[in-house]
């Protein structure tokens, strides 16, 4: 393996670990909440609060992976590109989602 596919991996798996703490603060803190319990909400707050920088820094992550993955021939770097594709979309969906229930949430406690 050379230099080029090391880093693109630490890049790709760095990227993939800010996405799966994000998603554990989101889905976790969702389903925690739901049953009262303060950790959940915590993990919630933790996902509102950072997720705006945490998702900016994985898209970083994953444009740089896409960058150094995007001419090269090897099976290896085929699979990262395309997986790195479908975990931006769905990164952008998920990160857009928690941005619609923050901001509905400072909308309606500024109203009500």
């Amino acid at each position: 393996m050379e230099k080029r596919e090391k880093i693109t991996i630490i890049l790709f798996a760095s990227s993939i670990a800010l996405d799966l703490f994000f998603y554990v603060c989101f889905f976790g803190g969702i389903a925690l909440g739901i049953d009262s319990i303060e950790l959940g909400f915590t993990m919630l707050s933790i996902a509102f609060r950072y997720g705006a920088a945490i998702c900016i820094t994985s898209f970083l992550l994953k444009f740089a992976v896409l960058y150094l993955t995007f001419r090269q021939k090897s099976s290896l770097t085929k699979k990262l590109f395309f997986i790195t594709c479908q975990s931006a979309i769905f990164l952008a969906f998920l990160g857009g989602l928690a941005w619609f229930i923050y901001y509905l949430g400072k909308v309606m406690t500024s109203v009500g």
